[in-house]
């Protein structure tokens, strides 16, 4: 069955209209709630976060859910909550894995997050092997990126990872 011009362009003009307003909203939501945050106001923050999620999961973008769980991490870290952060910044890992790849510099930071937070909690070991999980992951994006000719970008992904493992030589220096 043939649907008919007209009725397949009103179809494609409400699919994109609705995808526009989960952007907008979805936007709206990240910034209002940095903003809160900001102030110190926890409870609007965790608010807007979770709606922020919501709406996320409903477009299916899966870099916005990473990015909201993420910062609902940072939100609870801030927070010395830090159980709570590690649950989100778990969470944020195992989708951005998934969703992206071993390869993508998302999963380097939510790594980067996990290790964060295990050095927190005193689990040195756990922080030590998301560094290196990072370092690794920033590598083969640093690779990646110069395969595809864009130097600038593989240069800045190079740095980072070197800054990861100096950081993280620095922390065993000192525990040791």
């Amino acid at each position: 069955m043939k649907i008919p011009t007209m009725a397949m362009l009103t179809f494609l003009l409400l699919i994109a209209s609705e995808a526009v307003a989960a952007t907008d909203a979805w936007h709206r939501y990240m910034s209002t709630a940095v903003e809160a945050s900001q102030r110190r106001d926890y409870t609007k923050a965790e608010t807007l976060l979770s709606l922020a999620v919501k709406e996320a999961d409903k477009s299916k973008n899966k870099v916005w859910t990473v990015i909201t769980l993420n910062q609902l991490g940072l939100l609870y870290q801030d927070q010395d909550e830090y159980e709570k952060a590690a649950l989100f910044f778990k969470r944020a890992l195992a989708l951005s894995e998934q969703a992206l790849g071993p390869s993508h510099p998302q999963v380097a930071e939510c790594l980067i997050h996990c290790a964060a937070i295990s050095r927190t909690k005193g689990q040195k070991d756990q922080a030590a092997a998301f560094n290196r999980r990072a370092g690794l992951c920033l590598d083969r994006c640093a690779a990646i990126e110069r395969s595809k000719g864009h130097k600038e970008e593989a240069s800045k992904l190079e740095l980072r990872a070197e800054e990861l493992r100096r950081h993280q030589a620095l922390l065993e220096k000192r525990a040791s």
